[in-house]
């Protein structure tokens, strides 16, 4: 679950900085695994049910933020019952431990816009009421999960939220996502760590919506704090963007050329080229937007970047 540290690192930071929360508790494979932004350590295996049921009994959170989850789809093809067990399973222990030992504690489960799948091929702004048909096995055990929250939240009458964000990027993003790949392989050629000035890529011509993660964090407050029990909402910029645009302008911000070269290991099957959202429900319901420009994004990104690079020289 590497890839959601970083999303986790800087939501403890708002929490603790910007919300003055007590105390955060993350929970983790290991301590390494957990600690991050100042959060306190509790190391637990979401598929172990019975410290999961400890920790909430000991904790009384006031907030639960679900993040856990193997949330990569080219693993979800290589081991699909691992993604569903993890993600539906482990979503299920940690509703039931809410459930008999923190029942008025607030929870937002994070989902995916992975969910909307072949909806995505109407090539126009999805909204919350559009079909969900997911396309990989971490779509449709997300889906699941979200059916799962929908029924703790209308059976047992727990606050549940459920958010479908679509991408998030900025400083600290692991290069498994597509943008900070970019940012590194472009600060490695920078720094001449890299001697080819060629950029490793895959499809240059899709097209996603992408979101600063610093505003998907307060996203993630303001639906906890506002958000309907029950109810799901899309987090999104409402901007599509070309990946080759992306690459461009992180050449532009860098000061640095490069040569694009398509590898096939980087490409998908059945991959969406079009991805488009509507986030009017949750403007609607909270106020929320998105304040940090995309330019600014990239550019902490490459900085990150150049920071972690230079550290190891």
């Amino acid at each position: 679950m590497k890839k959601k540290r970083w999303l986790r690192a800087h939501l403890t930071r708002y929490l603790l900085n910007e919300k003055a929360v007590d105390r955060v508790v993350g929970l983790g494979h290991t301590k390494a695994a957990a600690a991050s932004g100042g959060m306190a350590i509790e190391p637990c295996d979401i598929l172990d049910a019975e410290k999961l049921r400890k920790i909430i009994r000991r904790e009384q959170p006031d907030y639960v933020f679900h993040l856990a989850a193997q949330s990569k789809i080219p693993p979800s093809w290589k081991q699909p019952a691992d993604t569903l067990q993890t993600n539906i399973t482990g979503s299920a222990n940690l509703l039931e431990a809410i459930r008999t030992e923190a029942p008025k504690a607030r929870v937002l489960m994070v989902s995916t816009s992975d969910v909307y799948g072949k909806s995505f091929l109407a090539e126009k702004p999805l909204t919350e009421e559009s079909k969900p048909i997911p396309l990989n096995p971490y779509g449709a055990s997300k889906l699941a999960m979200e059916v799962l929250s929908n029924q703790y939240a209308t059976c047992f009458g727990l606050h549940v939220i459920t958010v479908r964000p679509f991408n998030h990027i900025g400083p600290g993003c692991p290069p498994s996502l597509v943008v900070s790949d970019w940012a590194k392989q472009i600060m490695e050629i920078k720094l001449g760590i890299r001697k080819e000035k060629t950029l490793s890529v895959g499809s240059l011509s899709k097209e996603r919506d992408f979101s600063d993660v610093r505003d998907v964090v307060r996203a993630y407050w303001m639906a906890i704090e506002k958000g309907e029990p029950g109810e799901v909402y899309n987090i999104c910029s409402e901007k599509t963007r070309s990946l080759k645009s992306v690459m461009e302008s992180l050449c532009t911000i860098s000061g640095t050329s490069v040569l694009p070269v398509e590898e096939q290991s980087r490409l998908r099957p059945n991959d969406i080229k079009i991805v488009r959202g509507s986030c009017l429900k949750f403007r609607n319901k909270t106020g929320w937007k998105p304040e940090i420009p995309f330019d600014q994004t990239l550019s902490d990104t490459l900085q990150y970047w150049e920071q972690q690079l230079t550290s190891k020289q």
